[in-house]
């Protein structure tokens, strides 16, 4: 499963939907509005025809087998909104896939709905009721571009609801911005892409790069039992 902010603004859809394909994925959550198509693949889920304030607002699910997928209407306040996507990736398990508005430089304001919209479906790890895809108990996954850095009030109240940080311990290795894209030089600092988890054994979690995208994108195993 992978899930990245691919950069909506630096252009080459071709070659990033070209790499997605090789990259022979079972689900795919891509972050902002480039890639439309990946060969081999369903676009099961997306609000690609929903006005929004930009294309980087945008989020579409793509499955190898069919799956259930549901991408939200935009959530934050009236000045910085994006979407999140739910993806049943196992009859037990839920990923919610997201893009927290950014709390700089533009407006602040958008964030803290988001987090909170995403915080009262979760309680012990798990979904507290049905939501759209999702069951109730299901055991939850929250991965995607944060824009908040371990620590920062918004990680702190994610894993509140009982995640983990799979990434805690990464350091210096586990950055994710800024990296790969003309307007940032590559080398990331900050780890703000994240993966936070209830009671479920994540495998070969690995942070990759994306053709032109600022951000490295999450790319983990989830076990077939």
């Amino acid at each position: 499963v992978l899930v990245a902010n691919v950069n909506a603004y630096s252009g080459r859809p071709q070659f990033l939907q070209s790499y997605l394909e090789l990259m022979n994925l079972d689900i795919a959550v891509v972050i902002e509005k480039r890639a439309e198509e990946i060969r081999g693949m369903k676009r099961v889920a997306d609000d690609f025809s929903t006005p929004v304030g930009r294309p980087s607002h945008h989020i579409a699910v793509f499955c190898k087998e069919d799956c259930q997928a549901w991408v939200s209407p935009q959530i934050g306040s009236e000045e910085m909104k994006m979407s999140l996507a739910l993806v049943r990736v196992r009859p037990d398990i839920c990923l919610i896939a997201i893009h927290a508005p950014p709390p700089v430089p533009v407006v602040a304001t958008g964030m803290r709905p988001y987090i909170e919209y995403i915080e009262k479906y979760i309680e012990g790890g798990r979904t507290k009721a049905d939501w759209e895809v999702c069951h109730k108990d299901d055991r939850v996954v929250v991965m995607g571009d944060m824009n908040a850095v371990p620590h920062s009030w918004a990680h702190r109240t994610l894993t509140n609801t009982g995640l983990q940080d799979h990434r805690s311990f990464s350091g210096v290795r586990g950055a994710t911005w800024p990296t790969g894209s003309e307007a940032f030089i590559d080398l990331p600092f900050f780890r703000i892409d994240h993966i936070l988890a209830g009671d479920i054994d994540i495998r070969n979690i690995q942070s990759i790069e994306i053709p032109d995208s600022d951000h490295r994108g999450l790319m983990v195993l989830f076990p077939s039992d």
